[in-house]
């Protein structure tokens, strides 16, 4: 059996023992030996032998003979060692060492090391063979004993210890994983490590350029340094030092510069954030000038920056003006670009609108040459002044779970050399669905929370929810016909028997359509679903196709001679609506159909729904209207009621009903979406929508991190449009921080979150994961759109789109363990990008 290495340690592994002696009865005098009587030799520890390497631990084998203890009196034991490496002739013998009694040999930790990689070569992981042949020789009357008996022991080498130039390096207190040295060290000197592969190591660009395996040349000006060899994350942390204490920026600028904030060490993943004892040192580069260099996307965040750069790595304070008393004298000397801005915190940031360019080298340039209250600041990108962001070929849009950014723009250039990383390669000959959008359901509820709002708030949120243009660009809603489990209270639009009575309730004419009027001042382009919860109740009947009357908002069944007046319900509320301004685009036919349960509900089978549409379908071409009927309108699972499976279809197959049909609407409280791509396969020439998904308390659906929300959420979003759904709404846009309002006449969800929560004082706007669901394919994937085939790797989710304008859309998430990068081709060009762990990127291109 054979050990791995552990540190500098050697594993005592595999041994076999051939020896003879004899057994003795007690009282007896011991029979004479026979060559096939045996004596136990057996090596401790039996189990790998670990070693500091910091101290000088004896390496040895230590032997014991059997059967008996007292025979070992007056014998001497010679024990010969052998070293040789596995299919090697070269052996490395010491000679003989006698040990009386003692029974053992051993070397120290430094001489095995030697003789094992010195003088036989041996590298790391090599296998060594250790022979141990033992010769017994008989002083007292004792039985004779086998002339020899050896044991053979594979071991593995342990390699040096870890140094820099010869000087070893001490752990770093009790962490495994951090070792340091500190060194004299000579600007563009060379650096040899040993005992250590740094060949997959992350390399500083400020402190080393990499000149071989094993070697570094050191870029910074001569001084003293401190070299933190991190094992774990791979990479070297350089700290200048002052004596044997970490240095401080001095009044003549020079010393050291600290960074703490949004700056990775050495990528985000590992994030400094504002710990001054985690800082990053900036490397000193001669005559007060101090430099820090990162890739955006890996060492930087691409939309927020956030950096304050400290004359020292143990306190808060900034490096800065002297203050003037005067707040508009800019507390840091002059800034050479117009990228950056600092704040009263003395924090760099982004200017508004600009962005680091994802994959984009940065190199920040902090001059305290005129002293160290006169700081001047410079920004490079790629080793030229930062473009607008505006100018980029690629526009990208990023969010993260933990909310540091929402749909933050950015962007990346076209390549002009082949990326090396993984391909999405985009197909836009082959093209499979037409968008129709995006977007939520304007529930009563929801719409009541936007009028608590005030008008300007109400409009900033409306402006980037559904603005095409400056915002996100939702572009789909479902809003109730009648009440739904999130209004006031159970209501019709005709209440009264009779249909000549139909009218709007005041829930639609004083909350919902004012909303609805305002949203189309921003997208004028909306498409609005209606959706009915129930019927008016003097149209229910108890049992289905029965004729006893159920005078209920919940439950019950559509009787079969109203068919007709209710099919004209639904063009005078079409007709209404669209003389308030408000065009509907499409319906279905009944909310949840197989669900009777909900607060306001209606049961219709597939039988039902098909001979109601065979009435509804010709009102509508009679009253001149194009909406959409989408039939189903429930989960994938139907339920789990056998003789409702593929409801849809059974709708389809009726050629006189399936003529007014556009397609079928799901939602996910049941079953798996692949019925999607089953119902798309049997019937490739209806549509898919998809109508409904609510979080809640059930799934900590406020937290983006919790259940991976977040990432789930986007992927979700990505999924059905791959499994060809024309568009996504979720539900409730806007609930209160109570879960509310809704319906308290019957048993309607009563804790939902809202696709965004609005505080207590309706000022403060929570975005939940199905903003970011359905926003970000709202934000590049426009209607009219076609998806497009893409494929080429498959560790993230992604979908692709070609939109009516030409320009290609790329919607993906990352919910892996760590940043992603990959390259995008569509064909022609190609761009890479790297997207952080638990991000989405909404990416858009001509």
């Amino acid at each position: 059996m054979k050990k791995e290495l552990h540190a500098l340690a050697i594993a005592a592994l595999l041994f076999n023992v051939i020896s003879a002696g004899c057994e003795t009865k007690e009282n007896e005098t011991p029979a004479p030996t026979k060559p096939d009587d045996h004596m136990l030799l057996k090596a401790t520890p039996a189990g790998p032998l670990v070693l500091d390497e910091n101290n000088g631990n004896k390496v040895a084998l230590t032997f014991t003979w059997a059967p008996a203890a007292n025979r070992g009196e007056g014998m001497s034991i010679t024990y010969r060692f052998q070293l040789s490496l596995q299919g090697s002739p070269a052996v490395w013998e010491p000679g003989d060492a006698a040990v009386v009694q003692g029974r053992r040999i051993g070397f120290t930790h430094d001489e095995l090391s030697a003789l094992i990689t010195d003088t036989l070569g041996a590298t790391p992981g090599q296998p060594v063979i250790l022979e141990a042949t033992v010769t017994a020789e008989v002083i007292a009357a004792i039985p004779m004993l086998p002339e020899t008996s050896s044991v053979s022991i594979e071991i593995t080498p342990y390699g040096e210890k870890k140094n820099i130039n010869g000087v070893l390096m001490t752990k770093v207190g009790a962490n495994e994983h951090l070792f340091s040295v500190d060194l004299t060290i000579t600007q563009n000197h060379a650096l040899t490590v040993g005992g250590m592969d740094i060949s997959d190591w992350w390399i500083d660009p400020d402190f080393f350029t990499k000149t071989g395996d094993r070697t570094l040349s050191f870029l910074p000006i001569t001084g003293k340094y401190r070299i933190l060899a991190d094992v774990e994350r791979k990479y070297f942390k350089v700290q200048v030092m002052s004596g044997d204490a970490l240095a401080s920026l001095q009044e003549d600028g020079s010393g050291a510069v600290w960074a703490i904030g949004n700056v990775g060490n050495p990528t985000i993943a590992n994030l400094v954030d504002w710990n001054p004892s985690e800082a990053v040192c900036l490397a000193p580069i001669g005559n007060g000038r101090y430099k820090l260099s990162g890739v955006g996307g890996q060492r930087f965040r691409t939309g927020e920056l956030g950096i304050k750069f400290q004359p020292r790595h143990d306190a808060w304070d900034a490096i800065e003006r002297p203050d003037t008393g005067n707040e508009t004298t800019p507390k840091y000397g002059a800034i050479n670009n117009n990228f950056i801005l600092i704040d009263d915190g003395d924090n760099v940031h982004l200017k508004n609108g600009w962005t680091l360019l994802s994959g984009g080298t940065y190199t920040f340039i902090i001059d305290v040459s005129g002293g160290y209250r006169n700081i001047q600041i410079n920004i490079m990108e790629n080793g030229a002044p930062p473009a607008d962001p505006a100018t980029r070929n690629v526009i990208i849009y990023i969010s993260t779970a933990d909310r540091s950014m929402t749909f933050r723009r950015t962007g990346v250039n076209f390549n002009t050399a082949p990326g090396s990383s993984p391909v999405i390669t985009l197909h836009p000959e082959e093209t499979y669905q037409e968008m129709d959008g995006f977007g939520a359901a304007l529930t009563w509820a929801s719409c009541y929370n936007l009028l608590r709002m005030d008008a300007a708030s109400r409009a900033a949120f409306l402006k980037e929810t559904f603005d095409p243009v400056e915002g996100v660009g939702f572009s789909y809603v479902r809003v109730s016909i009648g009440a739904s489990d999130f209004s006031s209270h159970n209501y019709t639009c005709c209440d009264q028997q009779g249909i000549e009575n139909f009218a709007l309730p005041p829930e639609d004419i004083d909350v919902v359509i004012p909303i609805l009027k305002e949203v189309l001042t921003f997208n004028p382009n909306l498409k609005i679903m209606g959706s009915p919860w129930t019927c008016p109740r003097w149209m229910k009947v108890m049992t289905k196709r029965g004729s006893l009357s159920w005078n209920q908002y919940w439950y019950g069944y559509l009787k079969p001679s109203y068919y007709h007046d209710y099919a004209t319900y639904f063009v005078k509320w079409i007709q209404a609506f669209e003389a308030q301004g408000v065009p509907i685009y499409s319906i279905t036919p009944q909310n949840e159909p197989l669900n009777p349960g909900n607060s306001t509900s209606l049961r219709m089978d597939w039988d039902e729904q098909r001979d109601f549409i065979k009435a509804l379908g010709p009102k509508l071409r009679e009253a001149g209207l194009n909406t959409k009927i989408y039939v189903f309108d429930h989960n994938y699972n139907y339920d789990d009621m056998s003789d409702q499976q593929d409801y849809p279809i059974k709708i389809y197959d009726d050629p006189e009903a399936a003529q007014y049909v556009a397609g079928a609407a799901y939602h996910n409280y049941g079953g798996s979406p692949d019925e999607l791509d089953d119902i798309h396969n049997q019937r490739p020439d209806k549509g898919l929508v998809f109508t409904e998904a609510s979080i809640g308390e059930w799934s900590d659906g406020r937290s983006l991190v919790s259940n991976n929300n977040f990432a789930n959420g986007v992927e979700e979003g990505i999924m059905l449009a791959n499994k060809w759904c024309k568009g996504v709404i979720v539900w409730n846009l806007m609930l209160d921080m109570n879960k509310g309002p809704y319906n308290t006449d019957g048993e309607g969800c009563r804790t939902c979150y809202g696709t965004v929560d609005i505080s207590d004082d309706y000022q403060t706007v929570t975005r939940n994961c199905h903003y970011y669901e359905v926003g970000h394919l709202a934000q590049v994937v426009k209607p009219g759109a076609y998806r497009i085939k893409s494929d080429g790797y498959n560790e993230l989710p992604y979908a692709a789109f070609v939109n009516a304008d030409g320009s290609y859309a790329l919607v993906v998430v990352n919910k892996t363990g760590g940043h992603k990068s990959f390259t995008v081709n569509d064909g022609t060009r190609s761009f890479s990008y790297t997207l952080p762990h638990n991000a989405a990127a909404s990416i858009r291109w001509k």
